[in-house]
């Protein structure tokens, strides 16, 4: 395993399990648990979940590692719903465990009931590392779905929580939007205004919004993203796009002001870009 061939290491256990000179070094639960990691790894649960039975029948007993490499493989193998119910058999889960236990909740779009999990006092467990990854997870799930509620709800978590989002975070909202599809036969796939690109652009200025209510620095990538996309649908996010434009500052790094507040009247104050957007005239 160490040496990155899962299949490898598979087979000299299998070997080893089949060789009566051998066969009794291999009844442990660390043997086995790592026959289980490297079923994971080669994204092959039903061969995870056979050595858990030979496990039994063998009275070895798994332990907290041993599920949390069961719940990998099923994750692995793109089966969420048994990882989580595999999951729940563990009775004090680790943080890694209870990373995995998320994860398999976001993958059958149950982001909710994730969020519900990682809000508990259990989640301390998590470090830092992989509790930003379980929010990864969770906006990147919601987004697929086109859930746009719960994807704002757990990004304004981090921020409320004192984190920082984290570039995977960006990356994951950018790519889990889809916003610029790949090219077909050399020709790139027409952006249409519609509603579902309206909410992702609208998505995107909230994102933009919430890290600038917390003073912090407009990532490049997040700014590229609104300006690219708000160009290539036109109209007004094309023309929002534009205001952003004008708007950042040359001579500050934090932020971007929206008006000219020595010309602003009453009716002409937005708080966010996301409200400049709604109510734009």
């Amino acid at each position: 395993l160490e040496t990155g061939n899962p299949s490898a290491a598979l087979t000299l256990f299998e070997t080893a399990c089949r060789d009566r000179r051998t066969v009794a070094l291999t009844e442990n639960v660390y043997l086995y648990t790592n026959a289980i990691t490297a079923a994971a790894a080669i994204s092959d649960h039903e061969r995870a979940l056979e050595l858990l039975s030979r496990m039994n029948n063998l009275g070895v007993k798994p332990n907290m590692k041993t599920m949390t490499a069961l719940v990998g493989a099923c994750l692995a193998s793109g089966v969420p719903d048994l990882a989580f119910d595999i999951y729940r058999r563990i009775s004090n889960p680790d943080g890694y465990a209870m990373l995995q236990g998320i994860r398999a909740l976001c993958g059958f779009g149950k982001v909710k009931e994730a969020f519900e999990m990682l809000s508990g006092k259990k989640s301390r467990v998590l470090s830092g590392k992989q509790r930003m990854f379980a929010y990864k997870s969770m906006v990147e799930s919601a987004l697929q779905r086109g859930d746009y509620d719960t994807a704002r709800t757990v990004f304004s978590h981090i921020l409320r929580k004192g984190k920082i989002p984290s570039k995977d975070i960006y990356e994951s909202i950018f790519e889990s939007l889809i916003l610029f599809p790949k090219t077909v036969g050399g020709l790139a796939p027409v952006v249409h205004l519609d509603d579902d690109s309206i909410a992702k652009f609208q998505f995107l200025l909230f994102v933009l919004d919430t890290v600038m209510a917390r003073n912090l620095p407009c990532e490049g990538p997040l700014y590229s993203a609104i300006l690219s996309y708000g160009s290539k649908l036109g109209s007004l996010p094309r023309k929002v796009a534009s205001l952003l434009v004008s708007a950042r500052s040359p001579d500050t790094s934090r932020g971007m002001k929206m008006i000219d507040e020595s010309q602003a009247t009453s009716s002409s104050i937005v708080s966010s870009w996301e409200e400049l957007f709604l109510r734009y005239d």
